[in-house]
């Protein structure tokens, strides 16, 4: 089978499952809102979580000017190109799935003065919109032209509204619960997601002959010691939290 061919089978693929998908978001959304509405703030924070982590990569390989990863890079820009997918779907997650979700907020007098002005809606979707505009601002400039700079500021300020944000819409979904290592386990498994994605990518490309120079088996044992040694990390930070 010629490398079109395989090319057309995947893409004809793909394209079936996201129309069965499709289907079943619709199926769920009239059957039962309630399990639609966290599915799809499931679905979207998976989505972003993959584009934030492929682009966090990104950035490391400029700050490190690394050399062994250029030939993924492709594979993370496209990946990183797709936050603003997953940005949509958690905006309507957490904008129309409120009641399902986060119907508590509305319940005054039940929370400490300092959680429920940090918990108000109004509150909420400012930060919301702070949180997507810098990191799709952050993303499309590293990707029109990278920088050394450019990189290094992207990862402090992930760092800090990547953490807000999984308090914002994960956390919050339990008010009376809280961690402070939710933030860190929070990007090991963002971090591990998106390894195993790229590896997965990048294996699915050399099957189409796209990447089958650049991509080799120096490639795959340098990115499945990354995916285990983070795999560890996330169960570390995991079970620390746990304890605590």
């Amino acid at each position: 089978m010629s490398a079109d061919s395989r090319e057309n089978d995947m893409k004809s693929t793909l394209l079936k499952v996201v129309g069965l998908g499709a289907i079943s978001a619709a199926a769920g959304f009239f059957v039962m809102p309630e399990r639609f509405w966290a599915n799809a703030l499931l679905v979207g924070l998976f989505t972003l979580t993959v584009s934030l982590g492929a682009a966090v990569f990104l950035a490391i390989q400029y700050v490190s000017d690394a050399s062994w990863s250029r030939g993924l890079r492709r594979i993370c820009e496209g990946l990183a190109a797709s936050v603003v997918v997953g940005e949509v779907l958690v905006f309507l997650a957490v904008v129309f799935g409120v009641r399902s979700l986060y119907g508590w907020v509305h319940a005054h007098g039940h929370l400490p003065h300092a959680q429920e002005l940090w918990l108000s809606r109004p509150f909420q979707f400012f930060r919301l919109f702070v949180y997507f505009g810098v990191w799709s601002a952050m993303i499309f400039a590293l990707l029109k032209r990278p920088s050394r700079g450019l990189a290094a500021a992207f990862l402090a300020v992930f760092a800090v509204t990547f953490t807000l944000a999984g308090m914002d819409w994960v956390m919050a979904l339990e008010p009376h619960w809280f961690s402070t290592m939710f933030g860190l386990y929070l990007f090991a498994g963002t971090f591990q997601c998106a390894l195993a994605v790229i590896i997965v990518m990048a294996v699915l490309l050399r099957e189409t002959d796209a990447m089958l120079r650049v991509v080799n088996e120096d490639l795959y044992h340098d990115l499945g010691k990354l995916l285990f040694g983070f795999s560890s990390f996330w169960a570390y930070i995991w079970f620390c939290q746990l304890l605590l």
